[in-house]
């Protein structure tokens, strides 16, 4: 089955190791400020310590809430929690691993809303650090289902593709490729409703593509391949109803 598949430029997060002794005030017994539980965060997100990154970034959030940095980062520390929980997972049946993923739903949901915030809180400095991440984590659990697709565990799929809505709720592959696992799941009625919402996805990021105005010639390119990419998705619904003889 030919699908299309996006391709992304992936900015990693900016998660530099920094000294411990700077992560704590001068009195041991003394609370930590938000900036100190901060930079703690960030020193466990450099040890890939997710749990406990997780845990003082949202404590420096709770001490200063307009802080658009640490919102970004605390939805970095969820996405890497969900991440770790996935990937060591004891379950091995299909019902175990479909229930696990199932308890991420918050964790993403959460991830998406401090993106947000913290892209509203500081756009100039903070929207284009928000957004890359969010496409790194959007295109990393991507990969893991389209694996499973490829291998026909469409069910499982779906799970985790359901996730990704979660995370991004305007891309447009992640609705065609549940379309596809829900044709396999023998789903069709809802497959054709995943479908539709791709096209009409794809068609308004076309609609506002407008490529010709930004100023670089490198920008302009990425939003050609962009725009290239959803009109894919559009022809590829075609194509993909078709087959099976269904209309949207």
């Amino acid at each position: 089955m030919k699908h299309s598949r996006l391709r992304f430029r992936v900015l990693l997060p900016l998660v530099g190791v920094l000294a411990a002794s700077a992560c704590f005030a001068a009195n041991p017994s003394d609370p930590l400020t938000p900036r100190a539980h901060f930079m703690s965060g960030k020193l466990y997100l450099g040890q890939n310590l997710y749990e406990r990154a997780e845990e003082q970034i949202r404590l420096a959030v709770e001490g200063d809430s307009l802080s658009a940095i640490y919102r970004a980062y605390w939805a970095v520390a969820l996405c890497e929690v969900a991440k770790e929980r996935f990937k060591n997972s004891a379950a091995r049946d299909l019902h175990g691993r479909i229930e696990v993923l199932r308890t991420l739903e918050p964790l993403y949901r959460k991830a998406d809303e401090e993106f947000h915030r913290a892209a509203g809180l500081d756009p100039e400095e903070m929207k284009s650090f928000c957004e890359d991440n969010q496409v790194h984590y959007w295109v990393d659990a991507f990969k893991q289902a389209e694996g499973m697709f490829r291998n026909r565990n469409y069910e499982e799929a779906n799970e985790l593709l359901q996730l990704l809505v979660v995370l991004d709720p305007t891309e447009p592959q992640g609705f065609l490729t549940m379309a596809y696992c829900l044709d396999g799941l023998n789903r069709s009625h809802e497959a054709v409703e995943k479908a539709q919402t791709a096209v009409e996805l794809a068609l308004q990021k076309i609609a506002e593509a407008n490529c010709d105005s930004l100023r670089t010639k490198k920008a302009r390119l990425d939003c050609s391949r962009r725009r290239d990419q959803h009109q894919l998705i559009v022809s590829n619904v075609d194509s993909f109803l078709k087959s099976r003889n269904l209309v949207l």
